[in-house]
């Protein structure tokens, strides 16, 4: 559904939401999510989107029992797994899809952040500063390495067996648009509602409206002005 707001939210959609000049009950989130719901009840999902779970994707796209699935960081390492770079290079493609044409979508995810706690052990934090300095500084061009995966480092190279569809991600990424994730003051749960819509118990109405009340439920709790 997203994607499809992909040239919405070049032009400023989020920020509209976030000073409630438009909300997602407006015509331009409230259409997405319709057309969305047409194109599963056309038939161009596969038949199991309701019972599938999202490590069936892979193995769906690398078969040829899916023609393609929206990429998400977790997924690529998720044909990583399951194929070397060769066999991805012959199978897999990659580009960006938007209404007008090659307008892609970023959207932050839990697989590409490092995080420290706070416990009140200093000698655990400092451990966990000194796993994180090396991981990023000294070790890091080893683990990108093993990882087959692009270098976000500058200074550091990209090693040679990142597949060329991963590489054709991380070109795209500066012509891309944010998503709700990396845009909205607040991050309701859309991706739930859809679900639910998905299964039936929800209409394209009633998702957008769950979504907008508790967006700005969020919003106001966050202390964002105007809510």
């Amino acid at each position: 559904m997203q994607v499809q707001l992909a040239d919405a939210a070049r032009d400023g959609l989020w920020d509209k939401i976030n000073t409630k000049r438009e909300t997602f009950e407006s015509p331009v989130v409230l259409d997405a999510i319709k057309k969305y719901k047409a194109l599963i009840d056309e038939g161009l999902f596969n038949p199991d989107i309701k019972t599938a779970k999202f490590e069936d994707q892979g193995a769906a796209l690398l078969d040829g029992k899916a023609a393609m699935a929206v990429q998400v960081n977790s997924f690529f390492g998720q044909l990583q797994a399951k194929a070397d770079t060769a066999t991805l290079d012959r199978r897999i493609g990659f580009f960006p899809i938007s209404p007008s044409g090659r307008v892609g979508t970023f959207i932050p995810d839990q697989s590409n952040a490092l995080v420290a706690f706070r416990t009140g052990d200093a000698k655990r934090e400092a451990a966990a500063r000194q796993l994180l300095s090396y991981w990023m500084g000294p070790g890091y061009q080893e683990f990108i390495a093993d990882r087959n995966t692009v270098s976000l480092q500058p200074a550091v190279a990209n090693p040679p067996g990142v597949p060329k569809a991963l590489l054709d991600v991380h070109a795209s990424l500066p012509t891309a648009v944010g998503s709700m994730q990396a845009l909205a003051v607040a991050n309701p749960d859309l991706y739930i509602n859809l679900a639910d819509m998905i299964t039936g118990t929800m209409s394209p109405d009633q998702v957008a409206k769950a979504t907008q009340d508790q967006f700005a439920q969020l919003a106001k709790a966050a202390g964002t002005p105007g809510f």
